[in-house]
């Protein structure tokens, strides 16, 4: 039993299957504003969707979901992920089209440094409560969000 199903929450089979509901719900949605923005998609008992939209030079600092499992669409643009990896750190891009699932143990940073504006999709089993964020000396910090 993963730590997902320990908690009340599902597993990534059936977030994929979920994403897949969402992904062709908001084809085409753009969220009003300016800045990093969010909007709430679907939650119920065991998971919530997030709708994200990252401006170019936003991002999101260091930080955990606090056990929960998650589940990333990247609909449109580019992020970078930067997450611990052995004694350093390790990057990579999160691209339009691609999925990408993260443990409930996962610790990352956020950053869209290459589109004009990124917009994914996050889900997260059970559902996210607060973000847990992490101290990082060797974060541009300028451009990163606590919220």
């Amino acid at each position: 039993m993963t730590i997902i199903e320990q908690r009340g929450g599902v597993g990534h089979d059936r977030l994929g299957e979920l994403m897949d509901l969402v992904v062709a719900r908001v084809a085409g949605h753009v969220i009003p504003g300016t800045g990093r923005r969010y909007e709430l998609l679907h939650a119920d008992t065991d998971s919530e969707a997030w709708l994200i939209a990252w401006p170019n030079g936003t991002g999101l600092a260091m930080h955990d979901h606090r056990g929960s499992s998650a589940l990333i669409h990247v609909v449109s643009g580019e992020l970078r992920e930067r997450h611990p990896a052995g004694d350093g750190f390790t990057t990579r891009s999160l691209v339009a089209g691609e999925r990408y699932a993260l443990a409930a143990d996962h610790v990352h940073e956020v950053l869209n440094i290459e589109a004009p504006e990124a917009v994914s999709i996050h889900f997260y089993s059970p559902r996210l409560g607060d973000l847990g964020f992490h101290e990082d000396g060797d974060v541009g910090h300028e451009i990163l969000d606590r919220a």
